[in-house]
């Protein structure tokens, strides 16, 4: 077995979500880079991750909407997604609904000068290492610190027990933070399409329960002999499908015909109604 000794929230939440793409992504991992899927949706998403990183290196004065726009536009060629879409229709409507996000960004957070953005930090924990890139942290008025991740995914409620793994991210950057010293009061999930912020509250006390499930997490991953798959609506859109269907065949067929019929919300391009 390889000894792992390096987490991260990514990795974390993979093995919570399927033991199974855990142990192809970090252990056997039989795709190279080339044969994994590239989504058009990541190349967007770090498109405006990184024009919203970008927009603080301008002076004052010239962090306007306008300037906020042109980057987004500069970013945008930068990343080459354009030869992702089928049609010029389809990457407009992308771009637009970009453009609109970003609005809701520049009427919230745009004049407020954050602590830090896409801020690295590691934690060493008994014989293993914590580690995160925390889009933003800003400093309240109190003197505590707030954790934002921007989110360019559509916000939807869970059920509790998936609530659990869905703020594992911020958790960790918590988590992180605290170990600097740093009193976290709160982190956030601010969800541009929707301009809506998903919060969740820190305190002392909540942190070192944190710190105590990470390790128990590690623990089950470390002594985890078999990784059985967890079947679900993820797998559809999982690289390692294909592999997995030997052994696991009928039931993932079950899965095919369990959701078949994929969820509007869930659709990247919708029709006006």
């Amino acid at each position: 077995m390889k000894h792992l000794s390096r987490f991260s929230e990514y990795s974390m939440s993979t093995y919570l979500l399927c033991p199974r793409k855990y142990r192809y992504t970090y252990i056997e991992k039989p795709l190279n880079k080339s044969q994994k899927t590239i989504h058009v949706n990541f190349i967007f998403g770090n498109a405006v991750h990184l024009t919203c990183k970008d927009f603080y290196a301008f002076r004052a004065e010239d962090r306007t909407i306008e300037n906020l726009h042109h980057l987004f536009r500069q970013t945008w060629k930068r990343t080459g997604i354009m030869k992702f879409f089928k049609t010029r229709d389809e990457a407009s409507e992308m771009g637009r609904r970009g453009l609109h996000m970003l609005n809701n960004f520049f009427s919230k957070l745009g004049s407020i000068v954050p602590y830090q953005v896409e801020a690295y930090m590691e934690h060493k924990v008994r014989d293993y290492v914590l580690f995160g890139r925390i889009d933003r942290i800003d400093l309240l008025q109190n003197e505590h610190y707030e954790i934002i991740d921007y989110k360019t995914t559509k916000y939807y409620e869970v059920k509790e027990h998936e609530r659990e793994r869905q703020t594992i991210q911020l958790k960790l950057y918590a988590f992180l933070l605290k170990s600097l010293g740093k009193v976290v009061e709160r982190g956030c999930y601010y969800h541009f399409e929707e301009d809506y912020y998903d919060s969740l509250d820190f305190t002392e006390n909540s942190i070192k329960y944190i710190g105590e499930w990470f390790d128990e997490i590690v623990n089950d991953i470390r002594y985890d002999l078999n990784f059985q798959p967890n079947m679900g609506f993820h797998c559809k859109y999982c690289d390692y499908l294909n592999i997995c269907q030997g052994e696991n065949a009928k039931e993932l067929d079950e899965v095919k015909i369990l959701y078949r019929e994929e969820p509007k919300e869930n659709t990247l391009f919708q029709e006006e109604e």
